[in-house]
């Protein structure tokens, strides 16, 4: 694995490698159960003293964030839970107010004869053009058109795209996710 680390200056750089494969960690650019580069591979890479990335990874173990396994590597802690979004920072001005704590959505939100419906995600079935859709799905089912209504995702196959984000945010620093990714 190519793990992407930037030294700035030549101060704790047991520090900056450490926070650095943390951060990587926490917002899941190193998801859990992904191999670390060996210590020595690492070190020559970016042209430190292994005992440098070896104190590293030690204080990474030592707070669970990695384990190493005898003859096998060292690997993110597959018992970490799932990485989560940045939480606001701190002392923001913008706080829930303690009176939405308590509250909890109703079951069902509409009456049956309601006159209009707000629920997110659930459109009219009156305004649906049937015989429009009917229409459409009879020409693209004809023999000529059978075998081509099988789309791909424009933007590329879900698994490669998320693949790929992964590789760059590891080996080139790069924070991205698969949307961000477009392969042609």
């Amino acid at each position: 694995m190519d793990l992407h680390v930037r030294l700035d200056g030549r101060g704790d750089l047991t520090g900056q490698i450490y926070g650095q494969v943390r951060a990587m960690i926490l917002d899941g650019r190193l998801p859990p159960g992904q191999a670390l580069p060996a210590s020595r591979d690492l070190a020559a890479r970016i042209e430190v003293s292994r005992n440098t990335v070896a104190a590293a990874y030690d204080r990474l173990a030592a707070e669970g964030f990695v384990v190493g396994r005898v003859g096998a590597g060292t690997f993110v802690n597959a018992a970490l839970p799932p990485s989560r979004p940045p939480q606001a920072a701190q002392g923001t001005p913008l706080r829930p107010r303690p009176e939405w704590d308590g509250l909890r959505a109703p079951d069902d939100l509409t009456a049956p004869d309601a006159r209009y419906d707000f629920r997110a995600g659930m459109p009219d079935p009156r305004l649906f053009p049937y015989q429009t859709w009917r229409g459409l799905t009879a020409d693209e089912l004809r023999g000529a058109a059978v075998g081509l209504g099988a789309y791909a995702d424009p933007a590329g196959h879900p698994d490669l795209r998320a693949a790929l984000a992964r590789h760059i945010g590891v080996s080139r620093g790069v924070l991205a996710g698969a949307e961000d990714v477009l392969v042609t």
